[in-house]
């Protein structure tokens, strides 16, 4: 109401000149070495993933096991990767119908546990990236850890992405995680094999479960988002919030994978707000003020085709959430 709205400014205005003090660290005790399999799907990137597994053979904590899920063409697959690294404990599994989701399932079923890693294909990593989540999670008691990214070309990260604090994210590009945690709240949903978000669908389903997850600001990957292979196959992210902040043109509307998530956890009256807040970012620009102004007023000329694309992409995940999830026990169901 406008009376709350009116206090609420008021009391945001008392405390506006007020720092914080510095984040509280914990205290951080030497990491039992915990067997950490560590899982990376990737298709049609080689070169990123022959880069990435020489730095996990650096490891100052090796891993017990890195589980490759290999989805390239079988005709441009790579037949020489499990013999080219005779010192790391690699394993790579073929599939051959790709999916993100599918692929990390598959994953999930051949990892000996008890944690698992859970990386990007196009990743470049330290080599202390297993020591600090392992750190992390003995201090906080977590049983799941999740390190900001770094990515080339992206906008810096925002205030609260340095902080250690409780985690509302489940990056499948830098997360630790307590396999039987993973395995309890159904593994990754098959009906977003193709889309995106299915990291943050089953963050949630975690979350829910009751697992404590927490973000370490000083756990760090660089993800190059490379140009081809990956998520790019299926015709998937394509736009980037980055893009869609940085380019006038560029539209980042809610994505049929976002609406089916918000559609399963939320109100139909979230789900609204949220549809509202996107298109409200959509024309929002950064840059000079003669370049915002240029990306509102093509959000504004746009907007009539921006509400028929958020309703087709609304009825695409209505007919996701009936017709292809259901849960069956402690999995979810497969999708042919």
């Amino acid at each position: 109401s406008p009376g709350r709205l009116a206090r609420a400014i008021v009391a945001s205005a008392r405390t506006a000149g007020v720092e914080p003090g510095p984040p509280a660290r914990p205290r951080i005790e030497a990491p039992a070495r915990r067997p950490v399999s560590v899982l990376i799907p990737t298709l049609d990137r080689y070169p990123y993933l022959r880069t990435l597994l020489v730095q996990l053979g650096r490891q100052t904590i090796p891993p017990a096991e890195i589980v490759v899920v290999d989805q390239t063409p079988p005709a441009r697959r790579d037949a020489n990767l499990a013999t080219d690294f005779p010192s790391l404990p690699l394993r790579v599994i073929p599939l051959h119908r790709a999916g993100q989701s599918s692929a990390r399932n598959a994953g999930l079923d051949a990892c000996s546990g008890p944690y698992v890693l859970f990386l990007d294909d196009d990743v470049e990593v330290p080599d202390d990236l297993i020591e600090r989540h392992l750190r992390l999670m003995a201090a906080t008691g977590a049983d799941v850890t999740s390190g900001v990214t770094d990515e080339v070309g992206a906008l810096p990260l925002p205030p609260e992405f340095r902080l250690t604090r409780c985690s509302s994210t489940f990056p499948t590009c830098n997360s630790l995680a307590t396999l039987s945690v993973v395995r309890d709240a159904g593994g990754f949903d098959e009906a977003l094999d193709r889309g995106q978000n299915e990291d943050h669908d089953l963050g949630i389903r975690m979350y829910l479960s009751g697992a404590q997850m927490v973000l370490g600001h000083d756990i760090s990957v660089l993800h190059h988002h490379a140009p081809l292979g990956g998520l790019r196959a299926h015709g998937a992210r394509v736009l980037t919030r980055s893009l869609g902040r940085s380019r006038i043109t560029a539209r980042k509307l809610p994505t049929v994978s976002e609406l089916y998530i918000a559609g399963r956890y939320f109100t139909p009256r979230q789900v609204r707000e949220m549809t509202l807040l996107q298109l409200v970012a959509a024309a929002s620009k950064q840059g000079p003020l003669p370049k915002k102004a240029l990306g509102f007023l093509w959000a504004t000329i746009l907007l009539p085709d921006s509400l028929r694309e958020i309703r087709r992409r609304r009825r695409s995940a209505h007919a996701l959430r009936t017709s292809l999830w259901q849960p069956a026990g402690d999995t979810v169901t497969r999708v042919s």
